[in-house]
């Protein structure tokens, strides 16, 4: 009886855990691991900024999982325009298996000025 017992608390324990495991949303993974590939690509910024600068962009993953550039709102800065191109057109964004279907993510990206000495 002890026994029957032990066996139906391990069988309840892990129907419980498998209903409490936290399941992760694909499209909000894909999205994070965006993010950090747009990060890493950005970190070592050789931009001369003196002031705070908030840009959006738009892009879209081809099939091979790299980024393409559709939409900068940069404010005519053709500098700014011309180093994010530079830095993220075609760069690999590993999220694994991509649709076919184009999927336009939008993205903000915030440049903070140098301190000054």
């Amino acid at each position: 009886m002890k026994r029957v017992f032990l066996t139906l608390v391990f069988v309840l324990s892990l129907g419980f855990t498998g209903i409490l495991a936290k399941s992760v949303d694909p499209v909000e993974a894909a999205k994070l691991k965006i993010s950090e590939a747009v990060k890493r690509a950005l970190c070592n910024c050789d931009l001369s900024i003196d002031k705070e600068i908030l840009t959006r962009v738009s892009f879209v993953l081809n099939d091979k999982g790299e980024i393409v550039i559709l939409k900068m709102n940069c404010n005519n800065d053709e500098a700014l325009k011309s180093y994010l191109r530079k830095k993220l057109e075609f760069k690999k964004a590993d999220i694994g298996s991509t649709s076919n279907e184009y999927k336009i993510y939008t993205l903000p990206i915030r440049f903070q000025a140098k301190p000054q000495k």
